[in-house]
């Protein structure tokens, strides 16, 4: 990342940096402030989305890391279809 903000100027002043620090320690101020300042935040994903985007992920790198094998992409059986139950599988070469 980069370097820790000062929180107080050469005067001895809170810093513009250390005061919003402050205000957004916790959730309610956070939500004012993204309100005042219009800022967008991305929601968190549910649970199925976020298992969903990793076993993307997870495939994206495994066919980068061996381009040349033949991969299976197989839902695990699990009662309700939820899917963190998605595997990638690799399949024998040949």
């Amino acid at each position: 990342m980069g370097a820790p903000l000062a929180m107080r100027d050469k005067a001895g002043h809170k810093t513009v940096a250390g005061s919003l620090q402050e205000l957004i320690r916790n959730e309610d101020n956070r939500r004012q402030v993204r309100r005042a300042f219009r800022l967008e935040v991305e929601p968190e994903l549910p649970p199925t989305l976020a298992s969903l985007l990793d076993a993307i992920e997870q495939a994206h790198q495994e066919t980068i890391n061996y381009p040349h094998e033949p991969a299976e992409v197989r839902l695990e059986a699990r009662p309700g279809w939820e899917l963190d139950g998605v595997r990638r599988v690799h399949r024998a070469a040949g």
